[in-house]
């Protein structure tokens, strides 16, 4: 994250714990529901920093 991020933060850099997801292409929408859940959890976390790597953002 902090190699494809402008102007990271220090808090992003030196983050040793992490969380990864990967989600599959699902063109048939079957799983839809299972990543917005995924994804629901992840912002509970508190201080949790979300990176949508396709995108190459910082979402939260």
């Amino acid at each position: 994250m902090a190699s494809v991020v402008k102007d990271c933060p220090p808090e992003i850099k030196d983050c040793v714990a992490r969380i990864r997801f990967v989600f599959a292409p699902d063109e048939g929408r079957d799983f839809t529901n299972h990543i917005i859940w995924a994804i629901n959890y992840l912002l509970e976390i508190p201080g949790a920093i979300i990176f949508g790597e396709s995108e190459q953002t910082i979402i939260r």
